[in-house]
């Protein structure tokens, strides 16, 4: 699926389904990232790369399909950002020489501004539509989310590392 492009899937949770994440976001113990300005629950922990639970795992399951099968999920968290923040453009640096692999799902579309910016050669902005998710390397590519007018963002960010060549695909929980 991901090369050295952006690629944008419509569709990829229902409306219900992407409602069905942010009532367990908002029913549930929420973890503040230190330095971060927004709140977010972390879906799958990059300790044991396993979903938070079995209706997690369904959901992020049909999310994880069209993912290439070199890609193994570092961590993926639920996150909210409020009305009036941004996201200033950055390169996910974590995931080190192994390369970096970012999407970003949007649950809901009640909110104006908020669109995913890419920098690239021809510059993208993605306009959030619920179950819509943008991927990209987010390594290589300088990206950030523009100021939040009204309303509350939610999404669901995965971000992925290349697999080792000897780690067996069965051991995949998606495939």
């Amino acid at each position: 699926m991901f090369k050295e492009d952006i690629t944008i899937l419509n569709d990829v949770l229902t409306r219900e389904e992407c409602q069905d994440l942010i009532r367990f976001y908002e029913s549930s113990p929420i973890l503040h990232g230190q330095g971060y300005n927004y709140v977010f629950k972390t879906v799958v922990s990059r300790h044991d790369r396993q979903p938070y639970d079995d209706y997690i795992k369904s959901i992020l399951t049909k999310v994880l399909t069209p993912i290439d099968e070199n890609f193994l999920v570092q961590r993926a968290q639920i996150e909210c950002r409020s009305p009036n923040t941004e996201h200033v453009a950055h390169f996910d640096e974590r995931a080190g020489d192994f390369g970096s692999f970012t999407t970003v799902l949007y649950l809901n579309d009640t909110y104006s501004g908020g669109n995913t910016y890419i920098e690239s050669e021809e510059p993208v902005s993605v306009q959030p539509k619920c179950g819509r998710m943008v991927g990209f390397n987010g390594h290589k590519l300088k990206h950030g989310v523009s100021m939040i007018a009204h309303d509350h963002r939610y999404t669901l960010s995965i971000w992925y590392v290349l697999k080792p060549a000897d780690y067996p695909i069965k051991a995949l929980w998606w495939k």
